[in-house]
């Protein structure tokens, strides 16, 4: 019965079933003093054992080892996270820099135009001043001119 447990077990690849029937079947054989077939499964049992275990830390170590390259990679992404935020930050004062220092070079230029243009109103000023002046004083002289002819 344990060789019809076997080979049902092979075709459904249940390794921990081979593995422990090839254990009852050594132990069997060995309490009947079948000591040849006893040594055979017993060498069976413990290739599957070993096979098993080096699956399962084959794949304990795959798992660990994706598991360590995740987290490697979420820590990358969050320094390129980081790093892209400081840039951002970066470029953002950079920005407001130059946004401030064209705001103090549009009002410099304001306030340059602005003196200019007062100085070019003063100056009409001063003209139209000296020119009713002039036109002052030539009508007082032409009619102090007639006046004494």
């Amino acid at each position: 019965t344990f060789l019809k447990v076997v080979n049902t077990a092979k075709q459904n690849k249940r390794l921990p079933i081979i593995r422990d029937n090839y254990e009852l079947l050594a132990k069997t054989y060995s309490k009947q003093k079948n000591y040849k077939k006893a040594l055979f499964y017993n060498k069976l049992f413990n290739d599957l054992k070993d096979s098993i275990q080096n699956s399962e830390i084959k794949k304990n170590t795959e798992e660990l080892l994706l598991k360590y390259e995740t987290e490697k990679k979420e820590k990358e992404n969050l320094i390129l996270k980081q790093e892209s935020s400081e840039k951002d930050l970066t470029i953002s004062n950079k920005n407001n820099y130059i946004l401030f220092g064209s705001l103090v070079f549009l009002f410099i230029i304001v306030l340059l135009v602005s003196y200019q243009l007062k100085k070019i109103k003063k100056k009409n000023n001063d003209l139209k001043k000296s020119i009713l002046k002039r036109n002052f004083q030539q009508k007082t002289h032409i009619s102090t001119k007639t006046t004494v002819f």
